[in-house]
């Protein structure tokens, strides 16, 4: 069996109609796992953008090494790790525009920008937004639209579309079925609108705690065509992984609440970027068992996805909160410095909405978790993290932990999305599994 220095690691493989590989085998293999040290605690651990899952391992490897000093260690802990079929998000062709135009330093509005992509980069963002056979004619009436920007083409690009977007508003998943509906709409009757909000890229305005407040002022990086389409196409790679996060996180919530060897134990759930939606998503299916804890490092899901009700509606998962569905404490990582949640996951939402306000700031009803943490809710805010200024979580209460100096972008190498495998992150999450 696999195990992080000691502490077993069962895989919990689902597919993309979120059925668990396997199954009922890998569901025995956890309890055995918990058997073999007598667990006291198990701990899902769920990814986000696409992983392999041997990125996966490398993910939960970082933060369990990172955690684990912050555990008391009459704790006994099994780590279920979760791989699921994601696909790529592309954010760093607009940020790599910025840095040389602005001589590495992001500032808004900028005055000038690369006229276009050049076309090798161009076509790598389709065929990671837009993989695999399935998406061959998407992706050729992408090019078309690019290489021809002609109302003709443009449209035939937008109602290939807008037939995907009617197959995701016939699921079972409410969010993201109205949200399909609108845009569907919108795709048949303005198609245009869809290009001129997709035209908009936006990039950080430094802000109150180093955050971005965004705005239409934000200005273009990357203008012309081949960006415009690229980055459409990129922002629809948002809603399969919405909708299968969801289902996968709704299936795992079914296999794991009937499960009698997890009655008397400990269980916690974490994850990151839509592996937060998925968590979630889990915690609001369970009906018998009540996980300790539910931590969301860089969540992509609506921030307003815990609210009884908010501007934008009730949100999806509510009931967590208002069945009192976790036990513990729910702590929720949230920085401006997260270009993925706080502008492409509002951009690509407010497809479905007004395109006109600012983007992805604490007002934007289609603002992410990652972005902002939880909106109209009763919430703690925490300005620093557990390991350096005691801002230790509150059991029976959401926290929200502003990420500022701990999600933070790597010169040459990592984005803040991405960067939760650190000290900071892990000793938030051992704070949060203790209580």
């Amino acid at each position: 069996m696999p195990d992080i220095d000691g502490t077993p690691l069962v895989w919990l493989s689902f597919d993309s109609e979120g059925r668990l590989d396997g199954n009922p085998k890998p569901l025995h293999a956890l309890h055995e796992a918990m058997q073999s040290v007598q667990a006291t605690d198990v701990l899902v651990l769920s990814h986000g953008w696409k992983n392999t899952q041997a990125q996966a391992a490398r993910l939960y490897q970082a933060i369990w090494r990172n955690a684990r000093p912050h555990i008391p260690s009459s704790r006994r802990f099994v780590l279920a790790g979760i791989a699921w079929p994601s696909v790529a998000f592309p954010t760093d062709f607009d940020d790599r525009a910025g840095r040389e135009t602005a001589g590495g330093a992001l500032a808004a509005p900028l005055a000038g920008g690369p006229s276009d992509l050049d076309p090798r980069t161009f076509e790598r963002i389709l065929r990671q937004s837009l993989p695999g056979k399935e998406n061959a004619r998407l992706r050729s009436l992408a090019r078309a639209a690019a290489s021809d920007p002609s109302a003709e083409t443009k449209a035939a690009l937008a109602a290939e579309l807008a037939r995907r977007m009617q197959a995701l508003a016939a699921g079972d998943d409410a969010e993201l079925s109205d949200e399909a509906e609108l845009i569907a709409r919108r795709a048949s009757s303005n198609p245009e609108l869809l290009f001129q909000i997709s035209a908009k890229p936006f990039v950080p305005r430094d802000g109150e705690d180093g955050g971005a407040a965004g705005g239409d002022g934000a200005g273009q990086v990357v203008r012309g065509p081949l960006a415009s389409i690229a980055r459409l196409a990129n922002q629809f790679t948002y809603y399969p992984m919405k909708r299968r996060a969801g289902k996968v996180g709704r299936m795992l919530g079914g296999y794991l609440d009937p499960q009698p060897f997890l009655a008397n134990t400990r269980l916690h759930l974490a994850g990151h970027s839509f592996g937060g939606r998925l968590v979630t998503a889990c915690a609001s299916q369970m009906k018998s068992l009540r996980p300790q804890s539910l931590t969301l490092l860089q969540a992509a899901f609506s921030h307003n996805g815990l609210a009884a009700s908010s501007p934008a509606g009730p949100g999806y998962f509510a009931d967590v909160l208002a069945e009192q569905r976790v036990r513990g404490p729910i702590a929720i990582t949230h920085t401006h410095n997260d270009r993925a949640c706080t502008f492409y996951y509002a951009l690509a939402s407010r497809l479905a909405g007004d395109g006109t306000m600012a983007i992805g700031d604490a007002n934007d009803r289609y603002g992410a978790m990652g972005a902002n943490g939880a909106q109209h809710v009763d919430a703690l805010r925490h300005g620093g993290f557990p390991a350096s200024s005691g801002h230790r979580p509150v059991a029976g209460r959401v926290n929200n932990y502003l990420a500022d100096k701990v999600v933070v972008a790597v010169p040459g190498g990592t984005d803040a999305h991405n960067n939760i495998g650190n000290a900071g992150i892990g000793a938030l999450l051992g704070s949060v599994v203790s209580l």
